[in-house]
Order: structure tokens, then C-alpha cells, then sequence
């Protein structure tokens, strides 16, 4: 199986080979680094879906690649808005001053009926992991 990777220093694509089989892109991604080019840069955390530090573009589509289950010719790219600071690591603080400029969360506690589809929003809205893929996918 085969992915690729843009990298930064060139940027340019470079394919790798990995072994055949369902695994996620870190566990590809740290498997390339550990036996094929210890320069390859990237960012991980819990391993878990819990932090979103892993998030990237695959295929033209922000995932987190803790998660995301690796398909042969996968294209692989930092997400997008955020300056790249090498290969698939960018740099989040761009993203964190906008979102504390835009004060996004609630100021103080309320008391608040919420009827169920209010309640159903809130929920989603609370389930954020702070990974920047709404950021990088958003055009405006």
C-alpha cells in the first residue's frame, strides 16, 4: 500500500510505501518515521479521537489520523489557514487568537430551558476537541 505525503521543505509529494492491512494514518505515519525517513514531521497526542492534535488533510478532507483508516494512494496534507512550521505540523496559535477574539463560548452560566432540538445542538457544539478542522475546512 501507498501514501503521500506533502512535504514542506520542497513541497512536494513523496510517496511511501507501508505494510499491507487496515491500520490508522498515525499508526502509518509513525511506522514511516520509525523505519523509513526519521525527518518526517507530525503531531500526535492522546491516540485516542480525544485531543486533535493529530488533525491533517487526506484526500482533500480534514480527519484526525488517529482515527482515519488508511486506503492505498491516500494524499496526505497539514491542514490548510494554518502556517506550516514543517511537513504535516502547523502552527495553531493563529487559530486560538481568532477563536478567543470571537469570544465562541458562553460568558457566564445561565439557567436555560432548551427544548430537545436546541439541546441536540448544544450537544454537538460541546463535543468539540479544539482540532482546527472546522478552521481549515471553513472557505470564508
Amino acid at each position: 500500500m501507498q501514501i503521500h505525503i506533502l512535504r514542506s521543505q520542497n513541497n512536494t509529494q513523496q510517496s511511501y510505501n507501508i505494510p499491507e492491512g487496515e491500520t490508522t494514518l498515525l499508526k502509518a505515519l509513525t511506522h514511516i518515521k520509525a523505519t523509513k525517513d526519521a525527518t518526517l514531521t507530525f503531531s500526535a497526542g492522546c491516540r485516542a479521537s480525544v485531543c486533535g492534535t493529530c488533525a491533517v488533510k487526506v484526500n482533500g478532507r480534514e480527519e484526525l489520523s488517529c482515527a482515519y483508516k488508511v486506503q492505498d494512494g491516500d494524499v496526505v496534507e497539514p491542514l490548510a489557514y494554518h502556517p506550516v512550521l514543517r511537513d504535516l505540523k502547523i502552527d495553531k496559535n493563529k487559530a486560538k487568537e481568532t477563536l478567543v477574539k470571537s469570544t465562541a463560548w458562553l460568558q457566564k452560566y445561565q439557567e436555560a430551558s432548551l427544548n430537545h432540538k436546541d439541546e441536540k445542538l448544544s450537544e454537538r457544539q460541546t463535543d468539540c476537541i479544539l482540532c482546527d478542522a472546522c478552521y481549515s475546512a471553513c472557505p470564508v
